[in-house]
């Protein structure tokens, strides 16, 4: 196995577009950690519930620090 491009990616938002990328990048196995931020906790929920990330922030800046890429969805 290949080392990641991303060691952490953060997705700011993780609707359609977001969901898309974090399975994507999940499959592919591009990033080591994937941080997802949502503006609700609803949603935040969904994700978890789906796997789409490693760990799943209410504040944005949670999601972003350390990060290596972050994608607005």
């Amino acid at each position: 196995m290949t080392d990641p491009v991303f060691p952490r990616l953060a997705l700011i938002g993780i609707g359609l577009i977001g969901a898309s990328i974090a399975l994507a990048t999940r499959r592919s196995g591009a990033a080591g950690h994937v941080a997802i931020h949502s503006r609700t906790a609803k949603t935040l929920e969904r994700a978890e519930e789906l796997g789409l990330g490693d760990s799943y922030h209410a504040d944005p800046a949670d999601a972003v620090k350390d990060a290596d890429c972050v994608i607005l969805c």
